[in-house]
């Protein structure tokens, strides 16, 4: 799976599975986690952001003019699980029993 990323420095943490900001290597594990779970493997490139329109439009919560670039997409947002954004906050450690249980949670309710 390729994942595109105008941020510089964060496709260098990705393809490096490696980073000194503690919460960026916590979002880095998780990733690589969640990859190892789904047995995908993940490639981060960068795109600089002037090239990447889509995911701009979408950062900034401008979904009619995303659509109009891509008319093809599903207009209705996918849910995420609940427990997802609260794996990815919660800093306590690999583990952590609240982590454990997040990501059990996480893992299937997807």
């Amino acid at each position: 799976m390729q994942w595109l990323c105008d941020n510089q420095p964060a496709v260098h943490a990705v393809c490096k599975r490696s980073c000194r900001d503690q919460s960026m290597m916590h979002l880095i594990r998780c990733l690589f986690f969640l990859e190892a779970w789904f047995c995908f493997e993940m490639i981060a490139t960068h795109l600089p952001g002037r090239e990447n329109m889509l995911a701009d439009d979408l950062s900034r919560n401008r979904l009619s003019a995303f659509l109009s670039k891509a008319p093809s997409a599903d207009p209705a947002p996918v849910s995420l699980p609940p427990e997802l954004p609260e794996l990815l906050l919660d800093h306590d450690g690999w583990t952590s029993p609240n982590w454990t249980r997040l990501f059990c949670a996480t893992v299937t309710a997807v």
